[in-house]
């Protein structure tokens, strides 16, 4: 399928376009081989970015080519295992014969096929607890809303699509309010799309959304207000990224609640402009926080955690030199505290301390990127039995790439 004189270079724009018209004919396991034997090929010669190109098609085709009746049920005892099933999830599910590629559109999957950086973004990124049915679905949507769109911004797409996968859970961002007056639901995917990516492009973001990631970008996107709010509150907070953390006293604090013991938001309705009249406690004031930043395209974390005193909420923010700032709020003599947030993508929960360590933008690095290629390269030698040969790239993926 793949003649042998192709492996010394990226696939081609013909090349990708044969093997999308056979994997749509049903191929895709056939392309996947094929796929694998050359990147194997170019990996031999030494050809790392022909070698890797080629491993993002047969990483590709063979995900397009698995069924949901083969993906959900493993999906689930993933979901399981990593403790993150919810009430707001769906408690059961229908799977069919439908390959979960039937769900893109042929020009997506043709782009993706042939886009070596967004594969080593999503392949990266995904994890086994990310529902690639819907994953695949909201970017099918965004591209077809707007191709060009999609193209500038992928990462962002990518983002709405991990977090959007599945429902929020009924305690995020935080369990003090009630569902009545927070309703725990997702923003229409185009919509959210539109609106982030308007905002970038009328400057009104402090991040440039199309210079961040989406391992960054998955802290913008998961807002729980609507977006009238996040607009609204673009006009009411004065801070820019310098001074940031004082967004979270901006909201006065009640110290009647705490006397009265009223822990739970007293209101109907939770909106922001409501927080920041009436003020509130330590987790209305880091909610006010974390959803104005997000207005601003800027990632913010809610962190909460439980000292000798109580319990306590503050948040973090990605600062202008795209450094976790994790202690806007948050009491100076509970700094020794461990601070706990949620990630959107798995509904894990994070420490500060691997936010710390997510901070130093490993992935960003050529380093990282190669480690990955040799490291993949490893996997499918052991997976094939082929040890020996399996010690070479696994040598590479500790060394940068040196032997």
């Amino acid at each position: 399928m793949i003649p042998a004189s192709e492996s010394a270079n990226r696939p081609t724009p013909a090349r990708l376009a044969a093997l999308a018209n056979a994997g749509a004919n049903g191929h895709w396991a056939d392309v996947a081989t094929a796929a694998q034997a050359t990147s194997f090929a170019a990996y031999r010669a030494n050809r790392l970015p022909a070698a890797e190109a080629w491993q993002y098609v047969e990483k590709w085709a063979g995900l397009f080519d698995e069924t949901e009746l083969q993906f959900i049920p493993l999906w689930i005892k993933a979901v399981e295992a990593a403790g993150a099933a919810h009430a707001n999830m769906s408690a059961s599910y229908r799977p069919s014969e439908r390959k979960l590629g039937d769900a893109l559109d042929p020009g997506l999957r043709l782009w993706l096929l042939g886009n070596p950086g967004f594969s080593a973004e999503f392949f990266s990124l995904l994890t086994p607890v990310d529902f690639v049915p819907r994953v695949f679905g909201i970017l099918d949507s965004l591209y077809l809303d707007d191709a060009d769109r999609f193209r500038s911004y992928a990462s962002l797409a990518l983002a709405i699509a991990v977090v959007y996968d599945v429902p929020p859970p009924p305690n995020w961002p935080h369990g003090q309010v009630s569902a009545g007056a927070l309703p725990r639901r997702w923003p229409p995917v185009v919509a959210a799309f539109a609106w982030w990516t308007r905002e970038d492009k009328e400057r009104r973001t402090y991040h440039r959304l199309g210079q961040l990631g989406a391992d960054e970008l998955k802290f913008v996107v998961d807002v729980a207000a609507p977006f009238n709010q996040l607009a609204w509150s673009q006009q009411a907070v004065p801070h820019g990224l310098a001074d940031f953390a004082d967004t979270y006293a901006m909201v006065p604090y009640r110290m009647d609640r705490i006397e009265h013991r009223v822990m739970i938001w007293p209101g109907v309705t939770y909106p922001l402009w409501d927080i920041l009249r009436d003020g509130g406690i330590c987790v209305d004031q880091a909610y006010f926080a974390t959803e104005a930043g997000k207005a601003r395209g800027v990632p913010t974390l809610f962190f909460y955690g439980a000292g000798g005193d109580g319990r306590h909420a503050w948040f973090g923010f990605l600062d202008a030199n795209r450094k976790w700032q994790l202690d806007a709020g948050r009491y100076a003599e509970q700094r020794f505290l461990t601070g706990l947030a949620y990630d959107p993508q798995t509904w894990r929960v994070l420490s500060d301390h691997e936010i710390q360590f997510l901070a130093e933008r490993f992935r960003a690095l050529p380093s990282y990127r190669q480690s990955r290629v040799h490291a993949a390269f490893a996997e499918e030698l052991l997976r094939a039995g082929r040890t020996t040969p399996s010690a070479v790239p696994a040598r590479r993926s500790t060394t940068n790439g040196a032997t």
